[in-house]
């Protein structure tokens, strides 16, 4: 028999979506499965919660121009959880800035 999948904390809307999401994944599996949409996973189409942009590299300045690298991280999720999207961002992305201006290549 299968376990039921439920919330372990009883306030777990008060945290918002923010708390299903990177870092907070494995706090939001153990106490907000259910509201986080992390049950049944393997049975529905999942879609894919995104982390906000994180810069791995910081490139110095030359000839006017910055680089950064950034990524994003995802958790598989099912269909219709509060904050999801269909897997088909980008986790990658770069910006530079020259003389002032931040410019965005995906």
């Amino acid at each position: 028999m299968e376990k039921p999948c439920d919330d372990v904390i009883m306030d777990c809307k008060a945290y918002g979506t923010g708390a299903c999401k990177a870092p907070y994944v494995s706090w939001a599996t153990k106490n907000c499965a259910k509201t986080c949409g992390f049950c049944d996973l393997n049975k529905q189409k999942a879609h894919c919660v995104y982390s906000d942009w994180m810069t791995v590299s910081e490139c110095s300045v030359k000839c006017g121009r910055v680089y950064n690298t950034e990524v994003m991280s995802f958790t598989n999720v099912k269909n219709k959880t509060p904050g999801s999207k269909d897997c088909k961002e980008n986790l990658e992305r770069y910006t530079y800035v020259i003389f002032g201006r931040v410019s965005t290549q995906k």
